[in-house]
């Protein structure tokens, strides 16, 4: 069985009341998906799980019907909606999860892992500050069901060892008040913390949605591996890195990545100080800019009951190319060939 995952940005800064500042045109954006399309039909996999798509329902629906693929899709964060209408008018973002119509595709459930109460759905969506949901689906293949699970978790970039010393070169330079120095970490801290109550609340539920049953759990974790949260995750659930033995510490010159500053040019966006319409960053945005732009893996695919390493029959970083001159994404994809678990002989 054939696995995809990738995180196929909205090309928003995610700023903005009414609407929020878009990087690109329409044509590139057609074009990104072009490129994702003819890259993801040359790899023909038979589960594809997507981040960040935006609108969540339009997209995952024209990703599927490109793909000749069965869809799910939750909305995650598009603020105060009626359908299409509402604010901010250009973003519902959401993830979604692709099968092959023989795998008979079943969503089983929507978790909240963090954020405010509310109402996340294609018709109704009443929310004013990020939420992280997780999508859980159950598929059949040769008699057995399968789980699996899509996570997109809070971003923050890892804190550099020499952070005070950054600040200080930022502050001596004019470039960010105290006032917005201690704002930035601030919330950075707070980000860091809430991506690890995160990955608690995931292991927790996956105990539950798991039991007796395989599952794969895929996403952008927008955590490396070797970090706190990487680490409990693969300790307190068991669930296997398909890309394991690769990046054991952050610092792992070994590891594939898949947010890639040197051959990614989408990256910039996020490495830049101004948003997208050009205004100056400010507190904790303008700080991860800064800190954000190096090379670093944040994807994931990871197997849980009833596989083992072996299974593992190929992994790889992929969607790292070009198509018509554009990449389809600022991150490249996560793909796994694995072998069917045999709970029986277990």
């Amino acid at each position: 069985m054939k696995v995809l995952t990738i995180n196929v940005w909205s090309g928003l800064d995610y700023n903005g009341t009414f609407k929020m500042g878009e990087y690109e045109t329409l044509e590139v954006r057609e074009a990104r998906f072009r490129s994702l399309v003819a890259q993801i039909e040359q790899l023909s996999p038979d589960i594809i799980f997507v981040q960040e798509a935006n609108p969540v329902g339009k997209y995952a629906a024209k990703l599927a019907s490109s793909l000749s693929m069965d869809e799910i899709h939750q909305v995650v964060n598009a603020g105060f909606k009626v359908g299409s209408l509402g604010i901010p008018s250009n973003m519902s973002e959401g993830i979604a999860i692709l099968v092959k119509p023989e795998l008979s595709l079943q969503k089983t459930g929507t978790w909240k892992l963090s954020g405010p109460k509310g109402v996340h759905s294609d018709l109704l969506s009443v929310h004013f500050s990020e939420v992280v949901l997780a999508l859980a689906c159950r598929i059949e293949t040769e008699g057995q069901e399968i789980v699996l699970v899509n996570v997109h978790l809070v971003a923050a970039p890892r804190i550099p060892v020499d952070m005070t010393t950054l600040l200080d070169d930022l502050s001596s330079k004019g470039e960010l008040t105290k006032a917005g120095q201690k704002e930035g970490v601030d919330q950075w801290h707070r980000r860091e913390e809430g991506r690890m109550e995160e990955v608690k609340k995931l292991t927790t539920k996956l105990k539950s949605a798991c039991s007796g049953v395989p599952c794969i759990v895929a996403g952008d974790f927008n955590a490396e591996p070797g970090s706190a949260e990487i680490r409990f995750f693969e300790e307190q659930s068991g669930f296997i890195d398909v890309l394991g033995g690769f990046g054991d510490s952050p610092e792992n010159d070994g590891a594939p990545f898949t947010w890639d500053v040197d051959r990614n040019a989408n990256t910039s966006v996020s490495a830049s100080t101004r948003d997208a319409r050009g205004n100056v960053r400010k507190g904790f945005d303008y700080i991860a800019a800064v800190v954000g732009d190096r090379n670093r893996r944040l994807d994931y695919i990871f197997l849980g009951k009833g596989f083992s390493r072996k299974d593992v029959l190929h992994s790889e970083v992929v969607l790292d190319e070009k198509v018509e001159g554009v990449q389809p994404s600022d991150h490249f994809g996560v793909f796994a060939e694995i072998g069917l678990p045999d709970l029986e002989g277990r």
